[in-house]
């Protein structure tokens, strides 16, 4: 009945912050003088009569606000029209009484300069009064010496002491009442904005965090910069425990991202988990938000979103608490994982909505570099599932022609191999010649690696069956077993005795023989008289030192 009263009192009453202090006084009184007198121990007074107080002190500073915004500032703008309309007709009026000497386009000309300049000036306090209203809400309300700016330590009393204030209905006043009183100005918010998130993360009662994630939706618009700290914790409650708090939860991010509000990168995955839920009406809230997300910015929205899905939830699932490798979290990317079945269904939900080649093409080559990154072969199915839902074109099928490298070795696995030979199939149905015949070369190839590997895993198998029955012969007898050469040690041995064959008899036939011809040097030092004679002897070779020019030489 309050909250009635106080609306009707806005809606028709000229002065209604006066006789909302009127009535808000008489409230206090009735509910006993230990709240009007010591409202530091609100535990005194009966709970549900003081939470009707706390409630509507809460309506009336939202109220408050609303009539500042519009009436208050509807009436501002009907005075300076007036007094704008009073100075039109004063000009008008001087005009006739002006000299006949001014010409007709001079009169033109300052009319113009007139209208312009009252547009000026009505743009300019049109801002003027906004700010205005502004500085009110900040220093008026509740803030300073204001009548409600007495009731706050009140109401975060008793947000605070839970043990003492444990009734649920009070518990759920106070936090409306919080929420409130924050969205009158910003001060008050970034105060009180650890408090309202704690009661968001740590109230035992459902309906307090759904009425507080409420709020903080609303606080999120009137004050977007404040509250983008915070958005880690408005995701987390999606995977709250109760369904209300996760539906409401879900109903408020929706909305701040499709408004663009608050930003969505980064944990668009937690919302593609209640496609999944276990409510329907989560699912099929969830199923509207991601139809309408493909429908902004040209389907880019969805396409990052596809992409963003699949390297987070990709893989096993994982704990909180559980390390993740560096190889699964490139780009800034956090891999939480899912289980196989549902992780299924929330990509083939999601890739429906993809409807444009070059956004598809562009998936191809982003999909396809995740398996650089994946570790797990549940990783390497998952990727190659996701491919298998893409709409391929002539150039996807290029694209996944390029990259063939990347997931060639992952072709041994039969998961991986089918999603592939199903793109295969897909494409050959609706493909054209020219595209039929890149379509068979891709599929050759992706036969011939599939069969390449199986084929390479039955000699391993083979090789250990048959180095068994050796191994236990080998036992039995003291001396141990000569190795037997396999085939690709026993081919260097080969090679090595050919090899030595060839050098041998090219060492025979090589040989230098006789009158061959030998390099010439490069320097030919001419040799004495006694040097010739002496190497035709036989006798030892001495050397003569050369003679340095223009030196006499010593005579004996």
């Amino acid at each position: 009945m309050a909250e009635k009263a106080l609306d009707v009192v806005f809606k028709l009453a000229e002065h209604p912050e006066r006789l909302t202090v009127k009535m808000l006084k008489g409230l206090a009184v009735t509910i006993g003088a230990a709240a009007a007198s010591s409202p530091e121990n609100p535990a005194k007074c009966d709970p549900t009569v003081y939470g009707r107080l706390l409630r509507s002190l809460g309506h009336a500073a939202s109220k408050t606000v609303t009539y500042l915004e519009t009436r208050a500032l509807d009436t501002l703008k009907m005075k300076r029209s007036k007094s704008t309309a009073n100075q039109s007709k004063s000009s008008k009026s001087s005009s006739r009484r002006s000299k006949a000497s001014r010409t007709s386009t001079n009169t033109a000309k300052s009319s113009e300069m007139g209208d312009e300049e009252m547009g000026l000036t009505g743009a300019d306090a049109d801002d003027m009064d906004q700010i205005f209203l502004t500085r009110l809400c900040d220093t008026e309300v509740n803030t300073g010496g204001a009548f409600l700016a007495h009731f706050v330590p009140v109401i975060v009393q008793v947000c605070e002491d839970q043990a003492h204030c444990s009734c649920p209905y009070l518990q759920e006043c106070a936090a409306e009442a919080l929420g409130k009183f924050m969205m009158v100005n910003r001060t008050v918010c970034e105060q009180h904005l650890q408090l309202l998130f704690t009661l968001l993360e740590r109230s035992k009662y459902p309906t307090v965090r759904a009425i507080v994630i409420n709020l903080v939706g609303e606080l999120g618009i009137r004050f977007p910069n404040s509250l983008e700290p915070w958005t880690e914790f408005q995701y987390a409650r999606l995977r709250d425990p109760s369904v209300h708090v996760r539906m409401t939860s879900l109903v408020v991010i929706s909305k701040l991202i499709l408004n663009e509000m608050i930003k969505s990168k980064g944990r668009i995955s937690l919302l593609a988990t209640c496609i999944v839920d276990e409510e329907l009406y989560v699912q099929r809230l969830a199923q509207i938000f991601f139809k309408k997300l493909a429908q902004k910015h040209q389907g880019f929205a969805i396409y990052n979103a596809f992409a963003e899905i699949v390297s987070h939830l990709a893989g096993e699932p994982r704990h909180e608490t559980e390390e993740i490798p560096s190889s699964l979290s490139q780009g800034g990317d956090v891999q939480r994982g899912m289980e196989e079945a549902k992780f299924r269904e929330v990509v083939t939900f999601i890739s429906e909505l993809l409807q444009k080649d070059r956004q598809n093409e562009a998936l191809v080559e982003k999909l396809c570099i995740r398996f650089r990154y994946a570790t797990t072969d549940r990783h390497y199915r998952d990727i190659a599932y996701c491919l298998s839902l893409i709409p391929y074109s002539e150039r996807g099928i290029k694209k996944l022609a390029e990259n063939f490298s990347l997931y060639s070795e992952k072709l041994v696995l039969d998961d991986v191999y089918n999603s592939f030979m199903k793109i295969i199939t897909e494409s050959r149905k609706f493909s054209k010649a020219e595209v039929k015949v890149m379509v068979d070369e891709l599929e050759q190839r992706l036969t011939n690696v599939h069969k390449k590997g199986l084929g390479e895993g039955e000699e391993e198998t083979g090789a250990a069956v048959t180095d068994a029955p050796a191994a236990s012969g080998a036992a039995e007898t003291d001396e141990p077993p000569t190795p037997r050469p396999t085939a690709r040690q026993a081919r260097p041995a080969r090679r090595q005795k050919a090899e030595m064959d060839d050098s041998a008899d090219s060492f025979v036939a090589h040989t230098p023989k006789k009158g061959a011809a030998k390099k010439r040097p490069r320097r030919v030092a001419r040799k004495s008289k006694s040097e010739s004679e002496s190497e035709s002897d036989g006798s030892p070779k001495v050397t003569t030192p050369v003679a340095k020019r223009g030196t006499r030489t010593r005579r004996c």
